[in-house]
């Protein structure tokens, strides 16, 4: 067989025609709201300590995104930064404290949309299509019986550590703030 040609990579804004498309979508998704949290949980130890929940979920869901690759994941995701784009507004208004730009906001909650989007049909369309190049790597006499586990063992870990600190977090920043 041969090698398949190279593919570009996508971008958020490409349509999502393809399995290959929602994978990189789900991906550089995923790797944004990564960002973002650690620019949020950098601001937040400087100057507002509220933001460090807004930051942990940001990581955690990000991560939880790249590596799951699931729906309801990103409909989370959608809806925090949907409030987080409403607060902003808000924020703007003057009618309340915090942050006031707009654009990123509308950024970050344009990635939720299309992570929504790509997950969706990641699971929906494209189910049953292969992974691009998995069917070159398979010999001709290898069969498709064993299954692979999506995370390895210290990706669960981590996942576990993480959920953990997303559990604890709110609490410290209760005992923090009263």
């Amino acid at each position: 067989m041969s090698k398949p040609a190279a593919r570009k990579k996508a971008n958020l804004l490409e349509p999502i025609n393809s399995r290959a498309v929602a994978l990189e979508v789900i991906k550089q998704s995923a790797i944004a709201f990564f960002v973002v949290g650690i620019i949020q949980g950098v601001v937040g130890i400087f100057l507002w300590p509220t933001m460090l929940f807004d930051a942990v979920l940001y990581v955690v869901l990000g991560l939880a995104l790249l590596y799951l690759r699931s729906r309801i994941v990103a409909l989370l995701l959608l809806l925090l930064s949907g409030a987080a784009l409403v607060m902003t507004v808000m924020n703007s208004a003057g009618i309340t404290v915090g942050g006031s730009n707009v654009f990123v906001a509308l950024v970050v909650c344009g990635a939720a949309l299309r992570a929504v989007e790509a997950t969706f049909k990641l699971h929906g369309r494209f189910a049953h299509e292969p992974d691009e190049g998995y069917l070159d790597q398979l010999a001709p006499t290898t069969e498709l019986t064993q299954t692979k586990s999506i995370l390895t063992p210290l990706e669960w870990v981590l996942l576990a550590l993480a959920l953990l600190l997303l559990l604890v977090l709110p609490v410290v920043i209760v005992l923090l703030i009263g």
